[in-house]
């Protein structure tokens, strides 16, 4: 534990020490930290990502998802278990930017938004959303926990000035932090090399007497509350205060880090990284906050030099081919999935492996669907990229993996959290400039057999494609969504179709999200992520009718590896 972090959490102004409620002589059998109310904390409903349709899945689009999330397993070679699962990813999501040309702080705050994101134990899918964040929910659980020792009214007599006196001693010191941050900042280039607390031990006396007096008035706390509810109190207000300490808007090493937070900064910052330049620091310096502390091992030292291979012209030479057998001979149990939520296209996003949404006479958008049924043998799918990792997630000391093993007794109508439901993330598979090749065969490639679109059977490859050219809408490909303006006065104005001479290497001129700028000049993909804005740009998309094959290839010189899945862990 960090020198500085104090045996309980007594941080100002975002939490009170915690200590327990006295309401005059109300006799309770536990109770949870001053300030903090018992209710339930809410969670958020999964939210897809951006540019992700909620589709009715085929059941080739299900056989594919499956066969993919074979290939990334045996790829990485994982083993899922009994309380582990595997989830898949659109193959356009983009992962948290690093190298040399992203400040850290970003990449700790992209890091802390993808491993603090709780995910559902019955959705395969990972698009970037949240089912709650894992941080808030520990804390919640340690506010709920009954320590099973009833307290007199005598002796809530005795802890009322003890806790008033404890409560004083914290703000006071807390008021001069605050005081000497400011202070500190005026003449740490006085003090070279000295961050502030050792700055505060040479040149500021009165923290140090401050801390003092807070510790004393600590321990006496701490010996009352052992004498009134048990010898487990102290080890419960001790995971409390790290994860108050987590949370602290003060520099805590080993429980917090600075971070970037700011979304237009973060993508000013990314942008001008993929244009080889790095951001001025003093672009965000005052943007900086802190975060729980998250880390993945070598992430950056890796995506640097992925970054680097691909500027020496590196080839795609990691294959991982996706074979619709793997998909049609498996099950989702095989990936960690005992149970797949029945409604879970109703309210998960999920991607097909070929639609698109095209614009009709009156400027609407309809869906146009492959109709692949009982023809899962006549497509292809292969990835090719620079380089594949798997990043195990690292939590900061403020972190307790068994909290629920060690307090499982919690007071009446807590509510459930950290629930079998959920799962947190434990690792990311990655690759770097990931190349998405499709093929598909004549009988997916053929003639019109239905009078119009809703018959399913008119929708194949070579109409869709054309149907996009000439009307404008959206092209996907197993989640590389291709955002397209048409020619005709049914799409909205700007740039224009598609080529449609065949065989030849087409730009797909795309839109930006609202809130961009760009004018639709960048050709961007967009898979969106409340999380991290995700936002994959890809140059060209490459068409043979004659060959049937689908090639989308990225811009060179990204500084993000593309997210192709991850391993969460469920709760018991």
């Amino acid at each position: 534990m960090s020198q500085h972090v104090l045996p309980l959490p007594v941080l100002k102004p975002q939490s009170k020490p915690l200590v327990p409620v006295v309401t005059g002589t109300t006799v309770t059998d536990s109770v949870p930290a001053v300030g903090v109310t018992n209710y339930p904390r809410p969670v958020v409903e999964s939210v897809p990502a951006v540019g992700v349709t909620h589709y009715t899945l085929s059941d080739t689009d299900t056989t594919f998802m499956r066969a993919y999330a074979s290939a990334i397993k045996n790829k990485f070679q994982l083993d899922v278990g009994d309380r582990y699962s595997m989830l898949i990813s659109p193959v356009t999501q983009r992962g948290i930017a690093a190298g040399n040309l992203i400040p850290p702080e970003i990449t700790n705050y992209l890091v802390y938004k993808l491993a603090d994101s709780l995910q559902y134990s019955n959705n395969p899918s990972y698009t970037g959303g949240s089912a709650g964040s894992y941080i808030e929910q520990m804390r919640s659980y340690i506010d709920w926990v009954d320590l099973q020792h009833q307290v007199s009214a005598q002796n809530i007599d005795v802890l009322k000035p003890l806790n008033e006196a404890l409560k004083l001693a914290s703000d006071k010191y807390w008021d001069l932090v605050q005081t000497g941050s400011e202070l500190y900042e005026k003449v740490k280039h006085l003090y070279p090399g000295l961050d502030f607390w050792q700055w505060a031990k040479l040149a500021y006396p009165l923290l140090e007497a401050a801390n003092a007096a807070m510790k004393i008035a600590t321990t006496e706390v701490y010996q009352a509350m052992q004498r009134f509810y048990g010898p487990n109190y102290a080890a419960l207000s001790t995971y409390m205060n790290n994860l108050t300490s987590a949370k602290s808007p003060y520099d805590l090493p080993g429980y917090n880090q600075a971070a970037v937070a700011d979304d237009v900064l973060i993508e000013a910052a990314i942008s001008a990284a993929n244009s080889g330049d790095p951001m001025a620091n003093n672009n965000f310096a005052d943007s900086i906050i802190r975060v729980p502390t998250y880390s993945m091992a070598s992430y950056s030292n890796t995506v640097q030099g992925w970054i680097d291979a691909a500027k020496a012209g590196a080839t795609r030479d990691v294959v991982i081919t996706v074979d619709s057998d793997k998909g049609e001979n498996t099950s989702w149990e095989e990936f960690g999935f005992p149970e797949v939520d029945p409604t879970l296209h109703g309210r998960a996003a999920v991607w097909s492996l070929f639609s698109a949404q095209v614009y009709n006479d009156k400027g609407e958008l309809e869906p146009r669907r492959l109709d692949t049924r009982g023809l899962t043998e006549t497509m292809s799918l292969r990835l090719s990229m620079i380089g594949i990792a798997k990043f195990d997630i690292l939590s900061g000391e403020w972190d307790l993996p068994d909290i629920k093993t060690l307090f499982p007794n919690r007071l009446p109508n807590a509510p459930d959290i950290l629930d079998p439901k959920l799962a947190r993330m434990v690792s990311l598979l990655v690759g770097y400039d990931v190349e998405l090749r499709v093929k598909f065969s004549s009988a997916l490639r053929g003639p019109q057999e239905g009078p119009d679109w809703s018959t399913q059977k008119v929708n194949q490859v070579d109409q869709i494609i054309k149907d996009v050219q000439e009307n404008g809408g959206s092209l996907s490909v197993f989640g590389f969504r291709v955002p397209v303006q048409g020619t005709n006065d049914k799409s909205p104005e700007g740039a224009p179709g598609i080529p449609s001479a065949p065989g030849i290497p087409v730009k797909l001129p795309g839109s930006r999200p609202p809130g961009n700028s760009d004018g639709g000049a960048s050709g961007r993909a967009t898979l969106g992520s409340p999380l991290q804005r995700v936002d994959t740009k890809f140059e060209n998309v490459n068409w043979s009718k004659e060959d049937g094959e689908l090639v989308l290839t990225p811009t060179k010189g990204q500084v993000y590896p593309t997210i192709l899945g991850a391993v969460a862990q469920r709760f018991q």
